[in-house]
């Protein structure tokens, strides 16, 4: 029995109890830690004690509390008393450990805080444990002087326990440097070794603290990369399990494959990760159940080659149906190299030695999203950990864990703050997205599509560095041989059109145009540009830059005799084509956004206008005038389907029943403007029918390229290496016998795999075809 007379006396009592629990039920995520109440107590002593009257003036300034607990634990039963009998603090002596009975030796309130955690009857649990280090390693030095590590219940996914090391203290070494002596302070220095050894340390402190405190850890998961099991084993428990994490034997499965593919050029990314998802679906289905890991491990250098005679029916439908497509694989077709497969039969059957351990794979996920939250709290390239800002962080990080972002609230509270309306919605809003986050990334659409963007990460960095050549790597400056053009030269990049939305119908203004050309292939040049707008019309006629082809005069009626341009033996007042285009350009500045219409002119007209303008070097200004085009031949095809010619004269007969003056660029946009306007809702069919004026410059690029570069492959041509077809469309991307060269001797067959197989828009930049490029690489090893 407790007295209570007049408040005088603030006392705190901390009784908590490491009853080792079911982690199913997640009843232990809330312990403190003795850490926690040690600080506590340190803040309960500095405290003055409030008091008056007479009961206590004797005894102000007298401090009570103690703070004990179990030192195993207790199966209780009815009405019973819990002796906590392992006293960490007892100041005042008020506590008996024997009879588990505190005596007040004073009146006044006394405050209780006891936590107990039910147990399920199993006394071992299992936790994963990784660490963090605040400083990033270079691969051959470690040396932060900071690491954190924390301690999380597989099953419950809360952290346990968390430990830090710090290798300096800010105020010694203030002093050391000052030749002082050290004011007396909380020295944040608790580590002496090596920054690789913390990990290890950590995890011993952790779980020895545990069994201490009643919990009795007999299992660890973590990673091959520490000799953390090893300690444990030496000055725990001899008889402590490890269990390995298996996204580190994931990771050590792609590296072996990833080197084997300096001995297997077949052995591309997109299969090299086709037989990791295989193992991962191997592993994960037989967990538990090492004989069938064993059984079905040969599997994996055998299934991918056709060879289905240690598959299991249960997951391989060519089993029974030899002819099933393997849809990962090029082609949907098996693997033929012998080689390799007797190279992944090598490295197969040394996982089959360890079945026992990839049975019981566990994850230290957990603990890397930890370390990631740490990051977020403490960056990198700062430092804390000479301070205590170093704790705070982490152990904010620790809360963020098992609390999620309402511990913000929380701690405004518990500061005796009231929390702001925002702060409140945000720490709810965080908490809810990353709920979304978790349940969108579990399910398979999720998974598919970051393996999927994995796989282009993977092609786009391969093919950049196939173009690029050699552009970083250590020491390369210092070696002159090197450096030769072959090594640096750029092979150019696909091009990739930008996207652009159509403008509304009613914001773009019309403009028909046609043009007239010394002849019909599309290094002609022009003899007439006519053009109109609602409001205007235009119309010049040009001096060619060299003969008229008896063809196009007997179309047109024009022909080119003594510097003079002839309509039927009539001179027309023609003018340079410079002067006609800047003309053009300056009827078509006094409209904005202007749409160009016309028949036929995506393929021929287009082309034209684009050369002239560049060889004027107008390009760039009539772009800025023009933001579109439409081709009125897939539009009348599109509205008027069934008709026998689309051509602009026989659509004219058709619609209007009568002729015109074809062939001369003023009359054709009079009669196309007349058929436009009566036979067709453009406003319906707009958007379908749009080109981006960014489209018919890439077209017009494209055909510079085929020019350019078609020569140079011709040989390949000759020799049936290549179609014609097929050499085009090499060309038109950019590419030439040069470039192929170059990426052939950067990376073989591969080289030009990744070149050829570039993603360029929605496509590749060339093609797929594992034949072409074969053909194309044994043609370059001559």
């Amino acid at each position: 029995m407790f007295s209570t007379g007049k408040v005088n006396l603030f006392v705190l009592f901390a009784a908590m109890s490491y009853v080792r629990q079911s982690e199913a039920k997640g009843n232990c995520s809330n312990d403190r830690t003795e850490t926690v109440m040690e600080k506590l107590l340190d803040f309960v002593k500095e405290l003055k004690q409030i008091s008056s009257g007479t009961d206590c003036k004797n005894n102000h300034h007298k401090s009570i509390a103690f703070y004990a607990t179990l030192s195993k634990s207790l199966t209780i039963s009815g009405s019973s008393t819990v002796v906590f009998d392992k006293i960490f603090t007892n100041t005042g002596d008020a506590y008996n450990s024997k009879t588990g009975i505190f005596r007040a030796p004073v009146k006044g309130l006394y405050y209780f805080d006891c936590t107990f955690c039910p147990c399920s009857g199993n006394d071992d649990i299992t936790v994963a444990v990784d660490a963090g280090w605040q400083k990033r390693g270079s691969g051959r030095s470690y040396d932060s002087l900071t690491g954190h590590c924390s301690m999380i219940g597989t099953r419950t996914g809360m952290i346990l326990d968390y430990s830090l090391r710090s290798r300096t203290c800010r105020v010694c070494v203030t002093a050391r440097r000052m030749k002082k002596i050290p004011k007396v302070h909380t020295c944040r220095k608790n580590y002496s070794g090596s920054s690789k050894a913390m990990e290890a340390d950590m995890v011993v402190q952790m779980v020895a603290d545990a069994r201490i405190k009643g919990t009795n850890i007999m299992t660890i998961v973590g990673d091959e990369d520490a000799t953390t099991i090893a300690r444990l084993r030496n000055k725990v428990d001899k008889s402590i399990i490890k269990l390995s994490d298996s996204n580190h034997v994931k990771k050590t499965l792609g590296k072996s494959l990833f080197a084997l593919r300096n001995k297997h050029s077949r052995l591309t990314t997109k299969i090299i990760y086709y037989f990791m998802k295989c193992f991962n679906f191997l592993v994960a289905q037989a967990r538990g159940r090492p004989e069938e890991i064993s059984k079905n491990l040969p599997a994996l250098s055998k299934h991918p080659f056709g060879d289905h005679t240690s598959c299991d029916p249960s997951w391989c439908q060519s089993f029974e149906d030899s002819s099933m497509k393997f849809r990962s694989l090029p082609y949907g077709k098996p693997l033929k190299d012998k080689q390799l497969q007797a190279s992944l039969s090598t490295l197969f059957s040394n996982y089959i030695t360890q079945s026992e351990k990839l049975a019981k794979l566990e994850s230290t996920q957990g603990n890397e999203s930890f370390n990631n939250t740490v990051a977020s709290k403490h960056q990198k390239n700062r430092h804390y950990g000479s301070s205590g800002s170093l704790g705070y962080r982490v152990a904010a990080s620790v809360i963020q864990k098992n609390k999620g972002h309402k511990y913000l609230v929380d701690a405004n509270r518990t500061a005796g703050l009231s929390p702001g309306v925002h702060t409140s919605k945000v720490s709810a809003l965080r908490d809810l997205q990353y709920k979304k986050r978790k349940a969108i990334a579990i399910t398979k659409k999720a998974k598919l599509r970051r393996l999927e963007l994995k796989t282009e990460r993977n092609q786009d960095i391969s093919s950049c560095e196939v173009r690029e050549g050699i552009s970083y790597q250590s020491g390369i400056d210092m070696e002159e041989s090197r450096l030769d053009p072959e090594n640096i030269t750029e092979i150019p990049p696909p091009r990739n059109s930008r996207i652009e939305a159509s403008p509304k119908h009613d914001s773009v203004t019309e403009i028909f145009f046609d043009i007239e050309a010394t002849g019909l292939s599309r290094s002609s040049h022009i003899t007439q540009l006519a053009a109109k707008s609602a409001a205007e019309s235009f119309s010049r006629f040009v001096l060619p830059q060299h003969q008229i082809t008896p063809k196009a005069a007997e179309i047109t009626g024009l022909t080119f005799e003594n510097g003079q341009l002839l309509s039927n033996g009539n001179v027309l007042p023609a003018v340079h084509i410079k002067k006609c285009l800047n003309d053009f350009i300056s009827f078509l500045e006094k409209t904005k956004n202007n749409v160009l219409i016309g028949h036929n002119v995506q393929t021929y007209d287009c082309v034209l206008l684009y050369t002239s303008l560049q060889k004027c070097n107008l390009l760039d200004k009539f772009k800025s005038t023009v933001i579109g085009f439409i081709d009125t031949l897939p539009l009348f095809k599109l509205s008027h389907p069934g008709l026998n010619s689309y051509s602009q004269t026989n659509l004219f007969e058709t619609f209007m029943s009568k002729s015109y003056e074809a062939h001369r660029a003023d009359e054709d946009v009079d009669a196309l403007c007349t058929l436009v306007n009566k036979k067709i809702e453009l406003n319906v069919h707009f958007e379908k029918v749009y080109i981006p004026e960014c489209v018919i410059s890439d077209k017009f690029n494209s055909i510079k390229e085929l020019h350019k570069n078609l020569p140079s492959l011709k040989l390949l041509i000759d020799r049936k290496i290549l179609s014609l077809g097929m050499a085009r469309i090499i060309a038109s991307s950019g590419l030439c016998l040069e470039h192929l060269k170059l990426a052939f001797s950067r990376n073989g067959c591969k080289g030009i795999k990744d070149l050829f197989t570039e993603k360029s828009g929605s496509g590749v930049r060339v093609t797929k075809s594992e034949k072409i490029i074969r053909q194309v690489s044994d043609f370059l090893k001559e």
